[in-house]
């Protein structure tokens, strides 16, 4: 009888002291590094970091057909217009809520959930990366003359950051109307 209750004061020990190490933690791994920043002189100083600096409004771009809300807005029958009843946007619009894709979060035009350095496509949106993107263009184009490189290469490096600056403009005024310019 007494080596029972030893036994099971001993594995009650030896579990209550492995879930209690296991309860600590240890943060140092989300310290953030001082080789992780990169400084404005090194990410524009030559063409290999500053293409580097523009990939990510490569990434940008949502992908209208991956999303809940994609362009779709008649599947072809009209007896089964919308399965889902109220999941869709068309029949919001035919409720007068035209402003229900920004509401629910399921629209590639606009969600809360938008990561510019994401790999996925659903956590890219119009909105929020459109205007993430013409601020990153136009801090390239501002630092465009920190680069050391030929003529080519900043010719290079300037068309896209014009090309996407406008793009993304485009886009904008293509799903938003005129936009004003401040």
């Amino acid at each position: 009888m007494k080596y029972n209750t030893y036994k099971t004061l001993f594995y009650a020990g030896l579990l209550s002291f492995s879930v209690g190490f296991c309860m600590t933690s240890c943060e140092d791994y989300l310290d953030k590094s001082s080789e992780s920043t990169v400084s404005e002189e090194d990410a524009f100083k030559n063409f290999r970091n500053f293409q580097g600096f523009i990939e990510e409004i490569y990434n940008c771009i949502p992908d209208k057909e991956k999303c809940n809300y994609c362009t779709s807005w008649n599947w072809g029958d009209d007896e089964l217009f919308n399965s889902m009843g109220d999941g869709h946007m068309t029949h919001q619009a035919d409720l007068g809520n035209f402003r229900a894709w920004q509401s629910n979060g399921q629209c590639w035009l606009y969600r809360d959930s938008s990561n510019p350095a994401s790999t996925n496509a659903f956590d890219h949106s119009l909105w929020p990366h459109s205007w993430y993107c013409i601020r990153k263009a136009n801090v390239g184009l501002a630092n465009l003359d920190k680069m050391v490189g030929t003529q080519e290469e900043k010719d290079m490096i300037a068309g896209q950051l014009y090309f996407f600056r406008a793009w993304w403009h485009f886009e904008l005024m293509t799903y938003w109307g005129g936009l004003p310019y401040v």
